[in-house]
């Protein structure tokens, strides 16, 4: 086995493990918090599961060129700038409405996202909450 290939088991096994956890159902909407490699490998384990549409984000372009390259279209790149409200409504629009994802797989670590993962699948858009 390759050094490459033999990286590569600990992001799969991270995502196949979560994607089993959470039980996705078959076309359920999800977004993908950050596309390093332990996203991207959460984006494959979702699409395998069958989970539709699938939309991810990540604030460098060049891991959202690669998650393109995977065949993704629904892609955010987020903006510093924007608080975790603005954050929310951002993903629910590059999601459509009809895609609210009730399923938030956050893949970044940073507390940043986490809270705005919260505020995707729980709060509705000006609510406050």
């Amino acid at each position: 086995m390759s050094y490459e290939l033999g990286a590569l088991i600990e992001p799969l096994s991270v995502a196949y493990n979560a994607v089993i956890r959470a039980k996705p159902y078959l076309g359920q909407p999800v977004v993908i918090a950050g596309a390093g490699p332990i996203g991207l490998s959460m984006a494959l384990c979702a699409r395998a599961a069958g989970c539709h549409p699938i939309g991810i984000t990540d604030l460098e372009e060049n891991r959202l060129q690669q998650a393109r390259e995977l065949g993704f279209e629904r892609i955010l790149h987020i903006d510093t700038s924007w608080d975790r409200l603005e954050t929310a409504d951002k993903v629910r629009e590059m999601m459509g409405p009809d895609s609210m994802p009730s399923i938030v797989f956050e893949c970044t670590g940073a507390a940043s996202s986490i809270y705005s993962a919260c505020y995707v699948s729980t709060v509705c858009p000006h609510e406050g909450g």
